[in-house]
């Protein structure tokens, strides 16, 4: 017991408050970027509508399908709803090439979804 609650209390401190903005993060260059051109993405770009952040380990990828499935169900309006996907490529043994043709080809069938490389667990980091 006593260890659940430190575990709910550490992860408490690294917890967002409603109304409190998160320190800005962005990938670029050899830490990643966005996936269909390579170019810098800035986490305050998200703004304007509520986003799904999904931040995957390339090992794992299949764990988020069935909320990808119930998101595509609900068909909200991409005007409002936004989806990230954001790739752990340190997170795997795969070659980054190989993840990176999966990647394109995903976002040909998703392209209201925002697909991005981070090659160095930047966001796991910070």
């Amino acid at each position: 017991m006593k260890s659940i609650v430190l575990l709910l209390m550490s992860l408490n401190i690294f917890a967002v408050n409603i109304g409190e903005v998160p320190k800005e993060l962005t990938l670029s260059d050899k830490n990643g970027g966005l996936e269909h051109d390579a170019s810098a993405w800035s986490s305050s770009s998200i703004k304007d509508k509520v986003h799904v952040l999904f931040y995957v380990d390339p090992d794992e990828k299949d764990v988020n399908d069935e909320f990808f499935e119930l998101l595509d169900a609900k068909e909200f309006n991409s005007t409002v709803v936004g989806r990230i996907s954001i790739v752990n490529l340190a997170a795997t043994w795969k070659p980054n090439y190989i993840i990176e043709m999966l990647l394109s080809a995903r976002q040909d069938v998703l392209p209201d979804t925002i697909f991005l490389k981070d090659k160095k667990s930047v966001l796991v980091k910070e």
